[in-house]
């Protein structure tokens, strides 16, 4: 998916290209001091890690790089 490719969900009211910094101006909607959204970001990052590998083994590659292209701002996010 390309990084302009249209989101079904809103990141701070953008469905195209939301960045890191969209997704830590939202983490008040949901109660979230800064520290606990970039703790919570670097549990996510921590927990699809290994993505890849699992998901070979599963199988489909189209679906690979769709979630390759969704997982690909989470580095950034996570060295805020």
């Amino acid at each position: 998916m390309p990084p302009d490719s249209q989101r079904a969900t809103a990141v701070n009211g953008k469905v195209t290209s939301p960045d890191a910094a969209d997704v830590l101006d939202v983490r008040s909607f949901f109660g979230l001091s800064e520290k606990a959204a970039r703790a919570a970001i670097a549990d996510v990052a921590d927990a699809v890690s290994e993505w890849r590998s699992t998901a070979t083994s599963a199988g489909d590659r189209q679906e690979q790089d769709q979630v390759a292209a969704a997982l690909s701002a989470l580095p950034s996010v996570v060295a805020l």
